[in-house]
């Protein structure tokens, strides 16, 4: 539900038009973002596309610990971005996740394990 419709916004020299929409039968939600940055007198276009998949916490939580990270910490969107409407509570979740620092690989020392 947070997906279809529209917004645009603007900030100085940047200019920022966005709309998405849900395959509710895959589960999936895209969001494109049309960035507009003043170049002088013209606007330089860019264009990124998001593809969001509708996982449950536990879902999420057994893939990341599966792929090997330990830490995982998560806050609801609505805390995160206050005043944004389509961010309800409880809608959508940001997950920061790590591995252990015994299995962080740094390729400046060779691909072994970088000291702290």
């Amino acid at each position: 539900e947070i997906w279809p419709g529209g917004w645009f916004t603007e900030a100085g020299k940047v200019k920022l038009a966005a709309h998405g929409g849900y395959d509710g039968r895959r589960r999936k939600g895209w969001t494109e973002l049309h960035w507009f940055l003043a170049e002088g007198k013209l606007y330089r276009h860019c264009c990124e596309r998001y593809q969001q998949v509708c996982w449950s916490e536990s879902r999420l939580s057994r893939a990341l610990q599966s792929a090997g990270f330990a830490e995982i910490e998560r806050w609801d969107s609505a805390e995160v971005i206050p005043g944004v409407s389509w961010f309800r509570p409880g809608c959508r979740f940001f997950h920061l996740a790590r591995k252990a620092e015994t299995d962080v690989r740094d390729a400046r020392h060779g691909g072994r394990a970088a000291s702290s």
